[in-house]
């Protein structure tokens, strides 16, 4: 009879010689019987329970390639699976088909009932074995994350798995040589006011190694070259274990104690994590679905539609013509009606407006300041004394078990109580100036990162036109206000609240920008909400 060979291995590794035995012991035996093998079938790093219809190697073999074998020979029955309701189907299937199931180990002939009603009885055992073994894992897994040890699998970022130094298994380290201060890093320039876009874009710039770039150096593979996202490092950020604690399903593991496990050295102090949060929860930051330009445009979500208040983008045009911004009602068929500025005027406008009113000031970045509100850890701590009460009923008084139970509700009753007696202080932001002029800042900035201060300023620009020579340009500074109050009160102290006075921005705005005094009259002006020029075009 023509003989498929099939070998299967749940888990490989780089020393693992059972793919090899498995192969020399069928060849073996089909030798010894006459039998030609016509194919291998190999199915590595594939689990029993899985149908072998459905795996990659014998799959095919079975589906499309029937007429090319006559027996199947495995080493064992449990090689061919561990599932017994899929081993009794395979046996139908085979049958059905005039094939037949040989193995070296065990003596099947499943042309007889009493073979096939021993192929069930053995994968039934096979079956039980299975979840025998992964009882086994989960249990081993539960003790090894309870101890704080490594159990395998994705390395968190910033990390890099050693042995144990006081005993067995694997133990997380920050990876200095790797991602951790690349991870410091980021945290700080968050922390400092930078936007994840321009984080992200700087990184794969300089060409940093990702995580997973250096997960895969650690584990001995080739480095795949991957870019840094603003989705991933936010992920990053957010996530718990850079604090070397253990998440499970989404949630902070915590010991019998009450406190969270602690498994690795922090990579970042729990204040300036929790101020990371803040400042990410706040602005939300999306990536953008498409990426038409290696540069965006300076007004990128700067500059709206002063007709309809959509936004509007770029459009290079056709031969002869110049980039201009279009309003985005054009996309959805249905056009507002107004017509669009030529890039280079809008750009040297808004440029004009915002430089040419702060060039001589010192630059700032906005810094996070943590509040200290454990509302949040509060919270947490009553949803686990609740569960645990709700538990305590169901165990005998004065068993190891309840004494047990009860002390963790002590010792989570007791960190409640710090955490109330904590004062509570809302987080904030404050101003620090860098030493350079807002003009030599701008000057050393790409487009990209003009368009990333803009956006978080709150810089705002809108533009509406009527006709050749009849239009208006507003921009609205929001922010900028408040920055100069912060880091130049002695400047701004002759001209009076410039946050709220709209007469004494405007006098203020005046000198920073003698330029724009000498339009006509009317052709600049500020409202009350918002700090804004507007400037009627000619």
């Amino acid at each position: 009879m023509r003989a498929l060979i099939l070998i299967r291995l749940s888990r490989v590794t780089d020393v693992t010689t059972s793919p090899e035995r498995q192969r020399q012991a069928c060849e073996r035996y089909c030798q010894e019987r006459g039998w030609p093998v016509v194919g291998i079938a190999e199915d590595l790093d594939t689990s029993g329970a899985l149908d072998p219809l459905k795996r990659v190697g014998a799959g095919p073999w079975l589906r499309d390639r029937l007429d090319e074998f006559d027996v199947i020979v495995a080493w064992k029955l449990d090689r061919v699976g561990r599932n017994a309701r899929d081993m009794s189907s395979l046996v139908n299937f085979l049958t059905d088909h005039g094939k037949t199931l040989a193995t070296v180990q065990d003596a099947i002939d499943i042309a007889t009932p009493v073979g096939r009603m021993l192929v069930y009885i053995l994968a039934t055992l096979a079956e039980m074995e299975l979840t025998s073994i992964s009882d086994r894992n989960t249990a081993s897994s539960r003790y090894l994350i309870r101890s704080g040890r490594w159990r395998g699998g994705v390395l968190p970022a910033g990390y890099r798995s050693e042995q144990n130094p006081e005993g067995s298994g694997l133990v997380l380290v920050p990876d200095e040589q790797g991602t951790a201060p690349t991870v410091r890093e980021i945290a700080a320039r968050v922390l400092a006011g930078e936007r994840l876009a321009g984080i992200v874009r700087d990184l794969n710039a300089r060409g940093i190694q990702t995580v997973k770039d250096r997960a895969d150096v650690l584990a001995g593979r080739e480095p795949r070259g991957r870019q840094w996202t603003i989705s991933n490092v936010r992920r990053m950020l957010l996530s718990p274990t850079l604090l070397g604690r253990i998440e499970s399903d989404g949630q902070v593991l915590y010991g019998e104690d009450g406190q969270p496990v602690q498994r690795a050295e922090p990579l970042i102090s729990e204040a300036d994590h929790r101020a990371v949060v803040v400042v990410l929860n706040e602005r939300k930051e999306a990536e953008p679905k498409q990426r038409r330009a290696a540069e965006p445009a300076l007004l990128l979500h700067v500059l709206y539609c002063g007709k309809c208040n959509r936004p509007m983008y770029r459009l290079k045009g056709g031969p002869g013509r110049q980039p201009r911004y279009r309003c985005s009602s054009v996309q959805t068929g249905g056009s507002c009606g107004s017509l669009s500025p030529t890039q280079a005027e809008a750009d040297e406008l808004l440029t004009a407006a915002v430089v040419g009113t702060l060039g001589v000031l010192p630059f700032a970045v906005k810094q996070s300041v943590p509040g200290t509100d454990a509302a949040r850890e509060i919270a947490e701590l009553d949803a686990r004394l609740a569960s645990l009460s709700e538990a305590v009923p169901r165990f005998p008084a004065g068993s190891p078990a309840l004494a047990g139970l009860l002390d963790q509700v002590d010792a989570l009753t007791a960190r409640r109580a710090e955490l109330a007696a904590q004062p509570v202080q809302e987080s904030g932001h404050r101003w620090v100036t860098t030493g350079e002029t807002f003009a030599e800042r701008w000057k050393s900035m790409t487009q990209a990162e003009r368009n990333d201060w803009l956006r978080s300023m709150g810089v705002r620009a809108t533009y509406e036109r009527y006709g050749p020579g009849e239009g208006t340009w507003t921009v609205d500074l929001n922010e900028v206000p408040r920055m100069i109050a912060a880091v130049n009160p002695e400047f701004v102290q002759g001209f009076g609240d410039i946050e709220r006075d709209d007469q004494a921005f405007q006098r203020m705005t005046f000198a920073l920008n003698p330029t724009l005094e000498t339009l006509p009259p009317g052709k600049i002006v500020t409202s009350a909400d918002r700090r804004r020029l507007r400037v009627v075009s000619d």
